[in-house]
């Protein structure tokens, strides 16, 4: 039989064009496990900072628990992506909130940071994109506007006021807390859920931080383990919450727990 030798003018570009398809999935799978490969990098430095300070604090403090939870959950979820062999979700994020929020944490155990002395408050990851911020505000825009505009506000007040700017900061840095969870966890929705209790006090329908944070887990969060990490840190949410608070106090701010506490809140809503 003779060979047909008819060939197809369009195939020589479609095959360069599919070598070129693959190169670049190549490329992008190359930034995607360098980039993982520095999250995990980060993440075993902080642990590795964090890991010796917890034997110094009494057992009976609850922080202890809390701490326990969140790292079994943090252990979990990345076991079950490693052998899933995708890590998707940016662990670095959820270890500089542990660190931070320990330290924080700590400084309300101890005033005096003594059984903090030798350990060092991470700083945010330095492959962070210097735009972060602002990517997360435009995802805030597409829930509210003024949303957006008052997270933008948070860093301008911080580091344009010269006077008060912690106080400004972190009383801006609350009203976005508020209104987030306001949106994503409606008042109607977290009463109608399993999460809500009447309360005994004067206001029983009252609903609480914690209610409120673990509806929005559960409606908002489709990984079973990130959700059940992000609901076994709320005692740190709550503590680091309580601590914006402050800018309603007409002492002084103390500048170096505001940093702290503000960074940690970013860390959270991101």
């Amino acid at each position: 039989m003779k060979e047909d030798r008819k060939c197809d003018a369009n195939r020589p570009k479609r095959v360069k064009e599919l070598a070129e398809d693959i190169a670049e999935l190549c490329n992008s799978e190359q930034k995607h496990h360098a980039q993982k490969a520095q999250e995990f990098g980060y993440v075993r430095d902080v642990l590795n900072d964090i890991k010796d300070i917890y034997v110094h604090i009494p057992c009976s403090e609850p922080l202890l628990k809390s701490a326990e939870d969140s790292l079994i959950k943090f252990r979990n979820f990345i076991e079950a992506k490693k052998k899933a062999q995708g890590i998707y979700t940016d662990i670095s994020s959820t270890a500089y909130f542990l660190g931070t929020s320990t330290a924080v944490t700590g400084s309300v155990i101890d005033p005096t940071f003594g059984i903090f002395k030798t350990y060092n408050i991470p700083q945010p990851p330095s492959f962070w994109p210097r735009d972060r911020l602002e990517q997360y505000a435009s995802q805030l825009d597409k829930l509210n506007l003024e949303l957006g505009k008052v997270y933008r506000s948070i860093r301008s007040s911080l580091y344009g006021n010269e006077e008060n700017p912690e106080r400004a900061a972190m009383y801006l840095m609350r009203q976005v807390y508020d209104h987030f969870f306001e949106i994503i966890s409606p008042d109607d929705k977290v009463r109608g859920s399993h999460y809500f209790k009447k309360k005994t006090d004067k206001d029983p329908d009252r609903i609480s931080r914690k209610e409120r944070l673990h509806y929005a887990a559960d409606a908002r969060i489709e990984d079973q383990r990130l959700r059940d990490l992000l609901i076994g840190q709320d005692s740190y949410m709550i503590k680091l919450y309580n601590r914006l608070n402050k800018a309603h106090k007409r002492n002084a701010i103390d500048k170096k727990e505001a940093h702290e506490t503000l960074n940690a809140m970013r860390v959270l809503l991101v």
